[in-house]
């Protein structure tokens, strides 16, 4: 009672097909979306993405929230 070449085959398929399911959720989980609905906020100046706290006051910065964006301007 050997598996047949198609059973071999669906087996394949069938566990190619639950990795990528699980690589998408990773993706969607990991997105820089999902963080954003988490209550984070990406910070940019000049359009690079603000990695430290340390900025001269009066630079313009943009907020982005997960339900929109808006601009600001550091005080200190």
């Amino acid at each position: 009672a050997g598996a047949t070449l198609y059973d071999n085959a669906k087996k394949v398929v069938d566990a190619r097909r639950l990795q990528l399911e699980n690589y998408s959720k990773l993706l969607t989980v990991l997105s820089p979306e999902a963080t954003l609905k988490r209550g984070y906020a990406i910070v940019r100046t000049d359009g690079e993405v603000l990695r430290t706290a340390k900025v001269k006051p009066g630079v313009i910065v943009e907020v982005q929230l997960a339900d929109g964006r808006f601009t600001a301007q550091t005080k200190e």
